[in-house]
């Protein structure tokens, strides 16, 4: 059985608001104290803030080793070498090459969606999650820059015996312009998940809650990768962050490679 919910930053928010909790609920989201380990001594009334407004204390630091990490990308498959184009490639020009333009055959319909998963176990260290969150956002602010419009979701999918439970927030709309204090909070630090989306989750019906442990002291589930079928066609989505590939994200250089590995591998040409 699959359950799933999808919210707009919007309907999350309202979700949050402290005053919404629904009453006489056993839950861990503000339940648990908050300490350097669980939320980086949070709390939930901050973690409430940042949801809301951003991490903004970290918003320079994230932004600094997100832009240190972009780089170009180019759209694959809808281009070649012409006489005239968009713009030079300086190599064949200088080795006097006549068709040294780019020439784009048609112009793309330039949207992507990328999925983020931000659950992963307890032991994955805050600056390896750190690290790839901000080699993703620079993913995002090079297809910004290449003028793609993309829509970012950060994704939990939770897994009990052959059960999955998915829940989809919408960050960041087609359109939208990239904010550092946003991203900084949903893509890095760990109360996104152990207050925010927990709270979402704790939302959810009795029986559900049940099954999946949504509740203090129930587990909330173990983390799994998205369903392959409850992936959008065209969505880029990283893998979750686990024992396998935690040493990936090491450091800030071998956690580029590791999400333009993933690029690569979806089609995306990176420059």
């Amino acid at each position: 059985m699959i359950t799933s919910q999808r919210f707009s930053m919007r309907e999350a928010v309202k979700l949050l608001d402290p005053k919404a909790a629904p009453e006489g609920m056993s839950r861990a989201s503000d339940g648990n104290s908050a300490s350097e380990d669980w939320d980086l001594n949070a709390g939930y009334e901050t973690s409430y803030k940042y949801a809301r407004f951003g991490w903004q204390e970290q918003a320079k630091r994230f932004n600094q080793l997100m832009l240190s990490m972009a780089t170009k990308t180019v759209p694959p498959d809808n281009w070649n070498y012409a006489v005239s184009g968009a713009y030079v490639d300086v190599a064949l020009y200088l080795e006097g090459e006549p068709e040294c333009m780019v020439e784009f055959e048609s112009e793309p319909d330039k949207m992507i969606e990328v999925m983020v998963p931000i659950s992963t176990m307890a032991s994955i260290d805050a600056e390896y999650m750190f690290n790839r969150g901000s080699a993703i956002a620079s993913i995002v602010y090079s297809l910004l820059c290449s003028s793609y419009k993309v829509r970012l979701e950060v994704v939990e999918c939770i897994g009990e015996s052959w059960d999955r439970h998915l829940t989809r927030i919408v960050i960041s709309e087609f359109g939208d312009i990239l904010d550092p204090a946003r991203f900084a909070y949903w893509l890095v630090h760990p109360a996104a998940l152990r207050r925010s989306i927990f709270r979402l989750n704790e939302q959810n019906s009795e029986e559900l809650r049940e099954n999946f442990g949504f509740y203090e002291g129930g587990g909330y589930g173990s983390p799994r990768n998205y369903p392959k079928d409850q992936i959008p066609d065209g969505a880029l989505y990283f893998p979750i962050i686990d024992s396998d590939n935690y040493y990936d994200y090491a450091t800030p250089a071998s956690a580029k490679e590791a999400v333009h590995k993933v690029c690569r591998d979806f089609g995306l040409v990176l420059g």
